[in-house]
């Protein structure tokens, strides 16, 4: 990351996405693991909170589509919120 990821749209989510498959591939420093918490614990949460409102005030077609972009939404929250735990849980430290 330099000076002009900030400036670069494309540079920027290069930057992002790095960030977070790094976070999601060794074994995270506790305050990695806290930060990716705090983000996308409520990522999950919002994607399943709307994909119940959808399912219980359903009314037409494109209700439909929105619950699934909501179940989306809540997978990928869920899948990096499981993998830096596991990976923090399991993988040993190498950094002692």
């Amino acid at each position: 990351m330099g000076a002009v990821a900030t400036i670069d749209p494309m540079q920027t989510i290069q930057a992002e996405g790095f960030l977070f498959r790094k976070a999601t591939e060794g074994r995270p420093k506790p305050i990695v693991l806290l930060g990716i918490w705090i983000i996308f614990l409520p990522v999950f949460g919002v994607g399943v909170y709307f994909a119940i409102q959808l399912v219980v005030n359903r009314k037409n077609f494109s209700d439909f589509c929105f619950f699934w972009g909501a179940i989306g939404l809540a997978y990928v929250g869920f899948v990096v919120l499981y993998r830096t735990t596991r990976n923090f849980i399991t993988l040993p430290d190498k950094r002692l």
